[in-house]
């Protein structure tokens, strides 16, 4: 920040101004312009950032941004809002828009996410089908074919590490099953009271066998009664409102994943 005042009067001053703009263009806001009567106020504003004091410009800055959405908003027609209804109506269909790029932004990213679970997870099928010398078998599905009351099982998780799952929005499950001796599920499913962050977690179930422990939460089947035990690591939450799932973002999903297979081949050495 220190110079941006020096910047101004040698020339580079459009420059600078040119690369406020970019940065705001980029990230969906609008340009920056100086209006002749606020000269002074922006160079004011510099001054105080060249001291190291930048909240002023970053308020110049937001400023302006208020009053050129404002000015956006406004640039209908009177005759288009004759009316307190008229004025209602154009409001509900503003947001309208807005609400269904929003949705359409959350289903791609919720599907990429998924999509990196889906692929990650059956390549570490094969890897533990190699290293335990029998078959692991690959399933997976969504809230359009679930099996064996997957709601139930995210529940379960939910509770361990208490916070709201969304049982209403869309949710995907990914199961690795060795034997019909053990199974661990890992889902996504809507986190909280939002729409826009999704929660990465799972979930163990091992065949009950005379003698051995029956915990709380159990689930028959036709291959015999099993515990449903929740993964001891936190959900991962990762927020659908992002442009794109970089590289960063998509090694921290495959790290969950893994601590989550990890975690529940502990529990099947335990339970087993």
């Amino acid at each position: 920040m220190p110079g941006l005042s020096v910047a101004l009067h040698d020339g580079n001053g459009r420059v600078t101004r040119l690369l406020t703009c970019l940065i705001l263009i980029r990230d969906g806001y609008f340009p920056f312009s100086v209006k002749r009567k606020e000269r002074d106020k922006y160079l004011d504003t510099l001054s105080q950032a060249d001291a190291n004091n930048v909240q002023p410009f970053v308020d110049y800055i937001s400023s302006g941004q208020i009053r050129a959405m404002e000015s956006a908003l406004n640039k209908v027609k009177k005759t288009e809002h004759e009316t307190l209804d008229s004025i209602v109506d154009a409001l509900k269909d503003r947001l309208k828009d807005k609400d269904a790029i929003k949705q359409e932004s959350i289903n791609v990213r919720r599907d990429e996410i998924n999509n990196i679970i889906r692929e990650y997870t059956k390549q570490q099928k094969g890897l533990l089908q190699k290293k335990l010398g029998f078959d692991i078998h690959f399933q997976s599905g969504g809230n359009t074919n679930s099996q064996w009351s997957i709601t139930h099982q995210m529940g379960i998780y939910a509770t361990k590490f208490d916070y709201f799952m969304k049982r209403t929005m869309p949710y995907e499950w990914f199961r690795l099953v060795g034997q019909q001796r053990f199974m661990i599920t890992l889902f996504t499913h809507h986190f909280g009271q939002t729409d826009d962050i999704i929660a990465i977690g799972g979930v163990l179930e091992t065949a009950i066998k005379e003698g051995t422990h029956i915990g709380k939460n159990t689930r028959k089947s036709k291959y015999g009664d099993f515990n449903i035990i929740p993964l001891e690591e936190a959900p991962l939450n990762l927020s659908l409102l992002v442009d794109n799932i970089n590289e960063i973002a998509k090694k921290d999903i495959q790290d969950h994943v893994d601590r989550l297979i990890l975690v529940g081949m502990t529990g099947i050495v335990a339970e087993v």
